[in-house]
């Protein structure tokens, strides 16, 4: 109920095919979870692809204090707005690794 209430909240402040591509990062912190409370194996190849994973979303969520001059930022949103929609639907992807 948490992550569902988040990414909801979340997709107030970001548009949805930012939100949607943020969200898909559930499976990223199910891997790191299960390795941390159950002890499964967390390998080099793993680490790899969860680093790839985790770059991307970067890409896509363009922190400000990362892409500050880049032209493809939407000029509509300010910085504060999409902090606080990005931290939402994190939020509501690591409750999710968690279920």
């Amino acid at each position: 109920m948490t992550s569902q209430s988040a990414i909801i909240l979340g997709l107030r402040y970001l548009p949805i095919s930012e939100g949607s591509v943020i969200s898909m990062t559930n499976p990223v912190f199910a891997a790191l979870f299960s390795a941390i409370i159950l002890k499964e194996t967390f390998d080099a190849i793993m680490g790899f692809i969860t680093f790839l994973s985790v770059l991307g979303v970067i890409f896509i969520a363009k922190p400000d204090f990362l892409f500050r001059d880049s032209g493809e930022i939407d000029q509509d949103m300010d910085a504060y707005t999409r902090m606080v929609g990005t931290a939402l639907i994190i939020f509501s992807s690591v409750t999710g690794g968690l279920t």
